[in-house]
């Protein structure tokens, strides 16, 4: 069984000293550290980053799948940050107190002085919740709906301040899943989406209790992830790629999608086989005078695998053009990894927040768009057209499409770096309204 942690004791946020930060104790749902998944990883991050450049002494706990309650400490843009992890998630083993549907029985008898996991969190200044970036929708099943909406509820349940953090807002395929994530919204203290196709789910999801105050636009906090170089022989591993061509071209390739090439043609209805559609595209790219570094950015199970599948893709290429390939050292972090990504002259992914990594340091990237989730956050820095989706596309015009944004390569890099400059300070105020919304 999970032993609870203590509850803790409400702080005094307040400080004397003119210009200290304001201490903060805070729960994050929906980014767990411990998922592999680096996307995740840089939402986690960023939020914290985001968090001290408002002016935050931040106490935040993760509550991610690890059983159990856990110290951390973190590198965010060169500074030690330590976190508290605890294993709280939905699962089958109901007599545990962190268990969700074990918290949500007792958040609806108004238990929360008595039990221990909801001692905790009525501790905290505010709750804030991320859905994995993409996941507050009804499409991944009844089980990931109800563990993504159960937090919510639970928070909202105890009193406590609901942020929803930039994210995904739908699709909903169940009126009743619809009506819940209304509610949700409609209670939270301040809910953000992530680009403007989303925003108009979110306003509509507020209806007739929309508020521009609390219902806001707003940009991926990945955008703010600080890339941080890695030990010195990962470094060198990777300079030594930069420096041996004219050109580094950076591919993530998707493991969930590679390894599994039905999932791509069923559950995503791509037009043509993602496997053959992702070797072509390696053999025209090195048809150039370039090098290619393969950055995978899914570190999970060898089906979903990105490095399984960079592996796999490297092998099978002729030895004279295994040479001009690399794949980016092992054990990486989200930020180490974006470092890597900024090495690149341009650069490639499917995973869309590999390609986040990209375009947030100016890198000129395209995106091999798998849903809708990526035309919003290219659109927001004036790279909508670098999306191409193989959903509309066949294979042969979708490696067409990707070879021209690889020779267009400077003009979008100039796009770019205006984009970005706007967005910087909307990600700056982004943070401080958040930080207000907690009270």
């Amino acid at each position: 069984m999970v032993t609870a942690p203590q509850t803790l004791e409400r702080e005094d946020v307040s400080d004397p000293r003119a210009g200290a930060p304001r201490r903060l104790r805070l729960g994050l749902f929906g980014a767990a550290l411990s998922s592999g998944n680096l996307g995740v990883e840089a939402l986690a991050v960023s939020t914290l980053h985001g968090l001290i450049k408002a002016g935050v002494d931040p106490r935040v706990t993760f509550f991610d799948y690890r059983p159990g309650r856990h110290e951390r400490t973190l590198s965010v843009g060169g500074r030690d940050v330590t976190v508290t992890t605890i294993g709280c998630n939905l699962s089958r083993r109901w007599h545990q107190p962190w268990n969700l549907v074990q918290m949500d029985l007792a958040s609806r008898l108004g238990l929360g002085r008595r039990h221990p996991a909801l001692k905790y969190l009525e501790s905290l200044d505010a709750v804030l919740d991320l859905s994995a970036g993409d996941s507050f929708s009804d499409i991944y099943g009844d089980w990931r709906f109800r563990s993504i909406m159960l937090p919510k509820h639970i928070a909202l349940r105890l009193g406590r301040p609901l942020v929803l953090l930039p994210q995904t807002y739908g699709p909903f395929e169940k009126p009743a899943a619809r009506r819940e994530a209304a509610q949700v919204v409609r209670g939270a203290a301040i809910s953000i989406a992530r680009d403007r196709h989303s925003y108009q789910i979110l306003k509509e999801l507020a209806g007739d209790a929309f508020d521009p105050q609390r219902q806001l636009q707003g940009v991926d906090v990945a955008f703010g992830l600080p890339p941080t170089p890695p030990d010195d022989d990962a470094r060198a591993g990777v300079d030594a790629a930069r420096k041996r061509h004219a050109c580094l071209v950076g591919l993530n390739v998707s493991g969930l999608l590679f390894n599994d090439p039905q999932v791509a043609q069923q559950r995503f209805q791509f037009r043509d086989p993602y496997p053959p559609m992702i070797r072509n595209l390696l053999d025209r790219l090195l048809r150039e005078d370039i090098g290619v570094l393969l950055v995978p950015h899914v570190l999970g199970t060898e089906d979903t695998s990105d490095r399984a599948a960079c592996e796999r893709l490297r092998s099978d290429l002729p030895p004279a053009d295994r040479e001009r390939v690399a794949i980016s050292p092992p054990g990486l972090s989200a930020s180490q990894t974006k470092w890597v990504i900024g090495r690149c002259d341009w650069f490639c992914g499917t995973r869309m927040h590999s390609t986040i990594g990209g375009i947030s340091q100016g890198v000129p990237t395209a995106v091999i768009a798998y849903s809708d989730k990526a035309k919003g956050v290219f659109e927001g820095v004036d790279a909508g057209d670098d999306v191409i989706d193989p959903r509309v596309l066949d294979a042969p015009a979708t490696v067409d499409a990707l070879i021209q944004r690889f020779h267009d390569r400077a003009a979008a890099r100039s796009r770019l770096a205006a984009a970005l400059e706007k967005l910087t300070h909307e990600l700056d105020r982004q943070f401080t309204k958040i930080v207000e919304s907690v009270g």
